[in-house]
């Protein structure tokens, strides 16, 4: 490891270790408070915080949340913390007549997660609201330290270009929320619900680089994040696909291969499942040849994936603040609009749990795999060249992207 990367990742981890011991002494005062209220019973065994009893959902009031927002940003105890409760399935079964009140929040698990822990089954896993914020637990170990400390960071740095500002989710700090798991009150990052207000998208998470232990990792963790990488294709191409779900129609509802055919992809694998990705046809034969009706839509035109992805590129190529490890390129679009050229393509950067400080350097791990994934949608493109139908349809393609009205125009010109 060499002298810069050390010194980087001491810094982060400093503050990443400052920062959880303010979050657990917070976390300490929240739950005996909660405790307090009827909620959940906050206990102690041996001097450490044992999980109040598990609730019967993880509905909850805008009461908490301005509990525990009064312990994270210092405010006083708010007048009404006591008006907490919570909604069990037998209230959302057998609603009152009556209007709902205001001042409950709900949360519930995201429609279209593809990859990550998921909240099912009384699993720890985000949660969304109806207002567009999606609620991540803090992950143990220093990990959720690291994150929040990026998202402050990366939010605060004016040398970040406005264009770029716009592949990362919206930040809203951290709230303490009742866990998806019934472990009680937890820490959550705020972010934005990047899906929100779409009905039906076709969603992609692919993990780029062919390296994503970071270097102070502990060799038990990069053994397991090794055997990973050579068992997929992060080695070989860079990149991997970690999951994704294709929106087909109102009668077959979403192609979505499962984990483990997804994890045993290698690259012509990868290669079918991204024209499987802007394909229409997979409800009839997922086995069939795709039929890419969507790639030049949601890839090829001057507002799509593809140039996304290239403007990405650009400042990669000179970035040296930050070195992204196991970090994921989200990637969904609108199939319903497709055909009428306003698929809404968007390109999303997330999970920053093991972003290191760059030190001046550039981050080749990330650049190489963002190439590798930019070469393989560019076939893609390439191939559809010869569609004659959707050269009619969204007009002729200038410095190799299609013309289209109904999306936004990005600055980036095409080499």
């Amino acid at each position: 490891m060499s002298a810069v990367a050390s010194k980087g990742a001491v810094a982060l981890r400093a503050a990443a270790a400052t920062a959880c011991r303010e979050k657990q002494r917070r976390q300490e005062r929240l739950v005996e408070a909660v405790g307090s209220t009827g909620i959940g019973s906050g206990r102690r065994h041996h001097g450490r915080l044992s999980p109040p009893l598990p609730l019967p959902s993880v509905y909850l009031s805008t009461s908490l949340l301005l509990l525990s927002r009064a312990f994270i940003v210092g405010e006083d105890f708010p007048p009404h913390a006591n008006d907490c409760c919570f909604f069990t399935s037998s209230d959302l079964q057998n609603p009152s007549p009556a209007s709902p009140n205001p001042r409950y929040t709900m949360l519930k698990v995201p429609d279209h997660q593809v990859a990550g822990h998921q909240a099912d089954r009384g699993k720890l896993g985000p949660l969304v609201d109806d207002s567009g914020r999606f609620y991540k637990p803090l992950q143990s170990d220093q990990r959720g330290d690291t994150e929040v400390a990026f998202y402050e960071s990366f939010y605060s740095n004016t040398e970040i270009p406005g264009h770029i500002r716009k592949f990362f989710p919206g930040f809203h700090g951290t709230q303490i929320i009742e866990a998806s798991d019934g472990s009680g009150p937890q820490p959550h990052l705020v972010l934005e619900d990047l899906v929100a207000g779409r009905m039906n998208p076709s969603v992609m998470d692919i993990k780029i680089g062919s390296r994503t232990w970071y270097p102070e990792a502990s060799e038990q963790y990069i053994q397991k994040c090794l055997g990973k990488d050579r068992n997929s294709t992060s080695v070989s191409m860079g990149f991997r696909i970690s999951g994704l779900k294709v929106y087909q129609n109102s009668e077959a509802g979403f192609w979505q291969p499962e984990k483990k055919v997804v994890y045993s992809f290698n690259a012509d694998g990868v290669r079918s499942a991204l024209r499987k990705f802007v394909s229409s046809n997979l409800s009839l034969d997922p086995d069939a040849d795709p039929d890419c009706l969507y790639a030049s839509t949601v890839y090829g035109h001057r507002g799509g994936i593809l140039a996304q992805l290239l403007q990405l590129k650009e400042w990669f190529e000179v970035q040296t603040n930050y070195h992204f490890y196991s970090c994921s390129l989200l990637i969904f679009y609108d199939t319903e609009s497709a055909l009428d050229g306003r698929a809404h393509p968007k390109v999303k950067l997330v999970d920053f749990a093991h972003v290191m400080d760059g030190h001046g350097v550039i981050d080749h791990n990330f650049l190489g795999g963002l190439c590798s994934v930019i070469k393989f949608i560019r076939d893609i493109v390439d191939e559809d060249n010869k569609c004659a139908k959707c050269e009619v349809n969204l007009g002729l393609k200038e410095n190799g992207f299609y013309k289209s009205n109904t999306e936004i125009e990005l600055d980036y010109e095409a080499s």
